[in-house]
C-alpha cells in the first residue's frame, strides 16, 4: 500500500502521513521520537446512531448498543479478553463511547507491531454469546450507578436532555438499566456487521513504528474480505432548532451549588471544510469568552460568585453542535446573570481584536505543546480522519481569523431560546424549601 497523502506543516515542524487502505480503512501515521507509541482505532458508531437501514430493513437499537458493544469487543472466541492479552504484551488498552463515535486505544513502550496486530484482529472480529451479554450486563448497570453517583455527570446528562427534545443525544450514552436489557447477541452482530467495517474505520498511529510494518499487518487483519460486511444508511434525525428546556434545577448530596450551561449550535455545516472552520471559530469564542484568563472567569472568581474558573467544551458533529461550560459556584443565579450580561455587552462592544490575538497565542501554544506528545496527536489526528480534513491547517486558519467575523458568528449561535441553564442545589436547600 502506498502513501496517498503527506501533509506537512513546515512552519511549525509538523508532519504525518495518510493512505487508504484496499478495504476502505483509512490509515494515519504520525512519526515521533517519544517514549510511548499510541494506537487509536475509530469506528464512526456511537450512541445517536440508533436507527439505521440496511438491505431493505430499518433497524432500531436499544439505547447504550455502542457502549455495550465497545465492552464485548474485548471479549475473543478463545476465552481470553484483549486487555489482558495486550498487558502480557506490555501495552496499555482502554476505549470510550461517545454520541458519534467508539475509539479503541492502546499504548506500550515495546513490541508495538505485535500488539497491534493483536489489537487489530480482536477488534474487528466479533464474539457474542448469550451467556457472556448476559454476564455483561451487571457491570454495564454497576457502570450507569456509578455515573447517577456523580454529580457533575448528572449536571451535564441533564443539560444534555434540556438542549434536545427528541435527538438521541439527550439519552445517556451508556444507555439505561432497562434500555441494557433489550440488548442480544444478534443486536450486537448486526451492529457490527454494519458499523464495524473497514470503510467506517480509522486507524491513527504516533511515535516510534514503520508505515510499511503497519500497512503489512493490515493487509493480514483485513484482507479476508471483511470490508463488505453490509452497508447502512443513518436515517435523519428531526429535531427543534429551539432549546427543549431553558432553566432546570436539581437537588444533590453536595457542598457546593454547581451550574452549567448549554448554547445549543441548530445551523450545523454538512461540508467537512465549513464545520472544521466553525469548530475553529467556536472554540476561539468559547476561550476569549470563558477561558480560564477571561475577564468573565476572572470577575467571578474574584468576587467570590464562582470557585474556579468554568470548565468549557465545543462539541459539532454532523448531527448535534453546542457549547458547554460549567463550574462550582457559590451563587448560581448570580453566575446565570452574569452570563447573559457580560454576552450581551460583548455582542454590543464586538470582540475586540487584542483579545483575538490573545486567543490566538493560547491555541497556538496549546497546538505546538500537543505535537509532541504521541498521544494528544493520535488524538487530534484521529478526531478528524472522517472529515478529509488536515489539521495542521487550524493553526494558519486561526491566524487568519478577524474580529469582525468572531462578532458575527457569536451574534448568529446566541438567541436566548437556544440556551439552557441547569443548576444543581444542595438537597438541604430543597428540604428548607419545603418545611
Amino acid at each position: 500500500m502506498d502513501i496517498n497523502t503527506e501533509h506537512t506543516s513546515a512552519n511549525h515542524h509538523i508532519s504525518y502521513f495518510v493512505a487508504e487502505h484496499k478495504s476502505g480503512l483509512k490509515i494515519i501515521y504520525y512519526p515521533i521520537k517519544c517514549s510511548q507509541t499510541w494506537a487509536n482505532l475509530k469506528v464512526g458508531f456511537g450512541s445517536i446512531d440508533n436507527r439505521f437501514s440496511a438491505d431493505g430493513r430499518v433497524f432500531s437499537l436499544p439505547d447504550g448498543t455502542a457502549h455495550f458493544l465497545e465492552h464485548k469487543m474485548f471479549d475473543r472466541a478463545d476465552g481470553k479478553d484483549l486487555g489482558a492479552i495486550l498487558a502480557a504484551n506490555g501495552a496499555d488498552a482502554n476505549a470510550y463511547t461517545s454520541e458519534s463515535e467508539t475509539v479503541y486505544m492502546f499504548s506500550c513502550t515495546e513490541k508495538f507491531e505485535d500488539s497491534l496486530e493483536i489489537f487489530l484482529g480482536s477488534v474487528t472480529t466479533p464474539f457474542f454469546t448469550k451467556e457472556t451479554v448476559q454476564k455483561e450486563m451487571p457491570i454495564i448497570s454497576e457502570e450507569i450507578d456509578m455515573y447517577r453517583d456523580i454529580p457533575d455527570s448528572r449536571l451535564l446528562s441533564r443539560l444534555l436532555r434540556s438542549l434536545y427534545r427528541t435527538h438521541p443525544a439527550r439519552n445517556n450514552v451508556e444507555g439505561n438499566k432497562k434500555s441494557i436489557k433489550a440488548v442480544t447477541p444478534e443486536i450486537l452482530y448486526t451492529s457490527a456487521n454494519y458499523f464495524y467495517t473497514p470503510s467506517n474505520m480509522a486507524l491513527c498511529v504516533a511515535g516510534k513504528s514503520d508505515f510499511k510494518k503497519i500497512s503489512d499487518i493490515c493487509d493480514r487483519v483485513f484482507g479476508t474480505g471483511q470490508a463488505h460486511r453490509g452497508v447502512c444508511k443513518r436515517l435523519p434525525i428531526e429535531e427543534q432548532p429551539t432549546v427543549f428546556r431553558r432553566s432546570v434545577t436539581l437537588y444533590d448530596n453536595i457542598s457546593c451549588p454547581k451550574i452549567a450551561i448549554g448554547i445549543k449550535i441548530s445551523d450545523i455545516p454538512q461540508d467537512a471544510g465549513e464545520r472544521f472552520r466553525m469548530r475553529i471559530y467556536l472554540r476561539m469564542i468559547t476561550r476569549i469568552l470563558f477561558g480560564q484568563t477571561s475577564v468573565f472567569s476572572l470577575s467571578l472568581c474574584s468576587r467570590r460568585i464562582a470557585v474556579s474558573p468554568p470548565c468549557t467544551d465545543v462539541v459539532t458533529e454532523k448531527d448535534i453542535a453546542y457549547i458547554q461550560l460549567s463550574a462550582d459556584c457559590r451563587d448560581p443565579k448570580a453566575f446565570s446573570s452574569e452570563f447573559f450580561s457580560y454576552v450581551d455587552k460583548t455582542l454590543e462592544s464586538g470582540i475586540q481584536e487584542v483579545e483575538v490575538e490573545g486567543g490566538r497565542r493560547a491555541m497556538y501554544g496549546a497546538f505546538l505543546s500537543d505535537s509532541d506528545s504521541s498521544e494528544a496527536m493520535s488524538d487530534i489526528l484521529l478526531s478528524y480522519a472522517f472529515e478529509g480534513v488536515d489539521p495542521t491547517e487550524t493553526v494558519e486558519y486561526m491566524l487568519g481569523i478577524t474580529p469582525e467575523k468572531l462578532s458575527e458568528v457569536l451574534k448568529s449561535i446566541y438567541t436566548k431560546d437556544k440556551i439552557s441553564v441547569v443548576t444543581m442545589l444542595p438537597k438541604k436547600q430543597d428540604e428548607r424549601k419545603t418545611k
